[in-house]
């Protein structure tokens, strides 16, 4: 009998590399489909930063926006985890794509401290060019989502001496 539910086993761990499922899902605009393998996914596993990082890819690829967005919004409000420097946080491993999805969120956190300047998402752009640098060409997409608008007149002037990676 047919009930209309995903089964569980069809769910591949969120690590493994390949899902065909919500990628033939997405192709054929099956959109209840993808959303349950999702759903069942994310439920699946406890949200850390590097599978947040791996349900962005993921949800991205299958046109998953409900869990594109959990798992964005995952990121961008755990800035120790995700961000860190040393060794690379999840954010570093994302793609140009995904990583822009992170930094056009209004909840973005860079750092655990409440308040923050926009300049520092300038400063995290430029630590992931730094370290993805066969993708500089693409940086560009990162560039765009920085809110440039809630510079300050200082900043503006001021913030393209202070970046290593970016500079032309």
């Amino acid at each position: 009998m047919i009930s209309g539910q995903l089964a569980e086993d069809l769910v591949r761990p969120v690590n493994e590399g390949s899902h065909p499922l919500p990628e033939l899902a997405d192709r054929y605009d099956l959109r209840d489909l993808v959303d349950q393998y999702f759903d069942k996914l994310i439920q699946r596993e406890t949200l850390t930063a590097k599978i947040s990082a791996r349900v962005l890819e993921l949800a991205l690829l299958c046109n998953a926006n409900s869990s594109r967005d959990l798992a964005a919004a995952f990121l961008a409000t755990h800035p120790t985890p995700t961000m860190q420097k040393n060794p690379p946080g999840a954010f570093f491993t994302l793609t140009p794509e995904a990583a822009s999805v992170v930094l056009s969120r209004d909840d973005l956190r860079v750092s655990p401290v409440a308040r923050f300047h926009e300049r520092e998402v300038l400063r995290l752009v430029d630590l992931w060019v730094e370290k993805n640098a066969s993708q500089v060409e693409k940086a560009g997409l990162l560039v765009k989502a920085v809110r440039l608008e809630l510079f300050s007149l200082s900043d503006l002037t001021s913030f393209q001496h202070e970046l290593g990676s970016l500079q032309l």
